[in-house]
């Protein structure tokens, strides 16, 4: 099925084929394996295991493992499986699970945890956990830094005392 327009809904929204187009809902977006869409996604939830060509503004944003966001990302959590490319902005946390790969200029975030690849800079209010197979290229400009197992980070390390702010 391809619809072509905007999608507005006080209700859930899955979407199994392809949508051209913005999607709103006051509740959840779930875009399935093999489903495409190509526009903005406002919602409470948004989880992709399919293909989304835009950005995403959500409290919660899931990335499944098959699941490909290019675009930015607002949202107060995010965990992705997956792969994405865009800016981020997680007001609370970014959990970068092993296998996936994260493409960005800069994520911000208070709590980042990285067990997959991380492409690109990083400013975290609180702490920066980076766990077994996790991979960061990029700076990080960090309260605490906490290494576990064996990791890499391809950049440099700004530890603050004080408030972190972006300049």
């Amino acid at each position: 099925m391809l619809i072509n327009g905007d999608i507005v809904s006080c209700e859930p929204i899955v979407v199994y084929g392809r949508v051209s187009g913005d999607i709103t809902s006051q509740k959840s977006v779930i875009i399935h394996r093999g489903a495409t869409v190509g526009g903005k996604i406002k919602a409470q939830e948004v989880r992709v295991d399919g293909i989304l060509e835009g950005a995403i503004e959500a409290q919660i944003v899931e990335i499944g493992r098959d699941g490909v966001v290019d675009g930015y990302m607002i949202a107060s959590n995010i965990t992705t499986a997956g792969k994405s490319d865009g800016d981020i902005l997680a007001k609370n946390s970014l959990v970068v699970e092993e296998g996936a790969e994260v493409k960005t200029v800069e994520a911000i975030s208070k709590v980042v945890k990285v067990s997959g690849i991380i492409k690109g800079d990083l400013v975290v209010s609180e702490y920066i956990e980076v766990n077994e197979n996790g991979f960061i290229d990029g700076d990080i400009k960090t309260r605490e830094y906490i290494s576990v197992g064996s990791n890499k980070v391809s950049g440099s390390i700004y530890r603050y005392v004080g408030k972190i702010t972006k300049e």
